[in-house]
């Protein structure tokens, strides 16, 4: 995150959303991970797999979620680094 502060504090303060800050923070985590993809807003829907689902408490159900970033191998039987 400091690396958007430093290089990106125009867009934390006058970005157009979300979007565009977790796009510029996706940039910069990219590089942490080298031989990984990372996604912003990804959504496996139609593949085999579904999307990706997350129990947000002990007593939800999992939910379908868009991440806002993921750290993946692409595809129907990819890992998520950062489940």
């Amino acid at each position: 995150m400091a690396r958007v502060i430093d290089n990106d504090l125009w867009v934390l303060q006058h970005g157009p959303s979300e979007r565009a800050v977790a796009h510029r923070l996706a940039v910069y985590i990219e590089h942490e991970f080298p031989g990984w993809s990372t996604d912003c807003e990804y959504n496996r829907q139609g593949e085999v797999g579904g999307r990706k689902k997350v129990t947000l408490n002990a007593y939800a159900l999992p939910r379908a979620v868009d991440p806002d970033i993921i750290v993946h191998v692409r595809g129907p039987k990819g890992p998520n680094l950062l489940p």
